[in-house]
């Protein structure tokens, strides 16, 4: 992904040494820019991290409806652990 024609915020991250000098040398191995090579691995990250992200908040929604009905606690748990494992 190019973060060319995108729109950008500017961030400031910390990496270790170690992280960073990897970074260093894919961005000489590919030609990439080290900002095209971030974007494109935090994209990734996120890409992977969603659909468990969303599964949460799903269960946290769920949770709330079933109280509201008066589900016991533990029942509401049980079921909401059974899904996330």
């Amino acid at each position: 992904m190019s973060t060319q024609n995108l729109v950008t915020i500017e961030a400031c991250i910390k990496l270790p040494a170690e992280l960073a000098e990897e970074l260093q040398e894919v961005v000489k191995a590919t030609g990439r820019s080290q900002e095209d090579l971030i974007s494109q691995y935090i994209a990734e990250g996120i890409s992977t991290a969603m659909p468990q992200v969303k599964r949460k908040l799903f269960f946290s929604h769920t949770k709330k409806i079933l109280q509201q009905h008066n589900i016991s606690d533990d029942v509401v748990n049980e079921i909401v652990d059974k899904f996330l494992y």
